[in-house]
């Protein structure tokens, strides 16, 4: 694998996070644009699975190693750090990648942070440059938090260019949070707090991955951070509807719950518990010494799916939602995305009717559609 061409005059794009949702995406159709060499780097071999044709380039490594980090994006004009890794190492992780590509000469990394940094995006003042919630309650959104201030402080030297990209939720085919919504109507417990008026900060993942292109076509730019979304203002009543009409469903199956609060429950207790490190690594540590059985059995329990209100039976029950939910559902404002159309040009993204399609469709293929209603059987004398 990583097989090298020292002729090949094409600028080498190496995708950390190269076996992950977007990481495949990226490099299949940074690959296909001819515009350069794609070089997926995994860190376990079942990640291979997403990659296609694209196999025989990928490079399996230890990506805790900053030696053989260093190695793997060697050669590198960009590197995008798509990786996921442990919640408990962002901040760490972010900054063995800054030190190997600093090591192999990199001139360019493109980080990948997300818009969970601004939470509900409650002050309508929020733009690319305000500073992230480094207190938030949720153990993901400290850690890229505090892996944007502590590349922020990287940037005022100048080393190489950092360009930080804050995508909001990334959906389309493939993506978990379109199947969770598919399963969701599916199973009849597709629940939207506040009416579903919240605005869903979303990017289609090939926008995503065309934004992450115009950045990686200007590896002399400056460095900065940018927020990155799809071009419409969508509330989370027209995604999920979007997606129930397209996969067959009554408009009815999405539940719209007028009321903004989030009702609190003991399952939000564990939920706080678990945004805390200790216990937080506590958990995984139990989870790995669990037989597969009670370990999927758990972990079904403290995904905080959404209940479904009764409505067999006198008035609808208040759905109990998950702290993460709540949150998405009662999002205030769209973050700004003016910064990074002015810095890197008008990007042509696909419109939100059309990845629309083409999520319905992916997600009918691999079982989510509405199923087909009984026909009646007529008796026969």
């Amino acid at each position: 694998m990583n097989k090298e061409s020292n002729s090949d005059p094409r600028l080498r794009l190496t995708v950390l996070g190269g076996g992950g949702f977007v990481g495949a995406r990226l490099s299949q159709l940074a690959a296909l644009s001819g515009r350069c060499r794609t070089v997926p780097v995994l860190r376990s071999y079942r990640g291979l699975a997403r990659l296609g044709f694209l196999i025989g380039d990928a490079c399996v490594t230890d990506t805790g190693s900053l030696g053989a980090l260093t190695q793997a994006v060697k050669g590198s004009h960009t590197v995008v750090n798509l990786t996921l890794g442990d919640q408990l190492r962002i901040v760490q992780d972010t900054q063995l990648i800054y030190a190997a590509c600093l090591n192999a000469g990199v001139r360019q990394l493109i980080h990948i942070s997300s818009a969970v940094v601004f939470g509900r995006v409650t002050d309508p003042s929020i733009s690319d440059d305000s500073p992230p919630d480094t207190h938030s309650w949720m153990l993901y959104a400290r850690g890229k938090a505090k892996a944007e201030v502590w590349l922020r402080e990287q940037m005022t030297k100048g080393a190489l260019q950092v360009v930080v990209l804050r995508p909001g939720l990334i959906w389309g085919p493939g993506s978990n949070w379109a199947e969770m919504v598919g399963d969701q109507l599916l199973h009849g417990n597709a629940v939207l707090s506040n009416g579903g008026k919240g605005i869903a900060n979303l990017i289609f993942v090939d926008n995503l991955v065309r934004a992450i292109l115009a950045v990686a076509s200007r590896p002399q730019g400056p460095s900065g951070f940018y927020n990155v979304a799809d071009a419409e203002t969508v509330t989370w009543q027209r995604y999920y509807s979007g997606l129930a009409t397209g996969l067959g469903y009554a408009p009815e199956t999405v539940i719209l719950w007028p009321d903004g609060r989030l009702r609190l429950k003991q399952r939000h207790a564990v939920e706080w518990a678990l945004e805390h490190a200790p216990l937080y690594g506590f958990a995984k540590w139990l989870l790995r010494r669990l037989g597969p059985v009670a370990r999927a059995v758990l972990k079904a329990r403290l995904k905080g799916t959404p209940e479904p209100p009764d409505g067999k039976a006198g008035p609808l029950r208040a759905p109990v939602l998950s702290r993460a939910h709540w949150v998405l559902h009662n999002t205030v404002h769209r973050l700004p995305i003016l910064k990074f159309q002015r810095e890197f040009g008008p990007v042509e993204l696909i419109p939100f009717e059309v990845a629309l399609e083409m999520t319905a469709a992916w997600l009918k293929f691999v079982g989510f559609g509405a199923p087909a209603p009984f026909a009646k059987v007529s008796q026969v004398a």
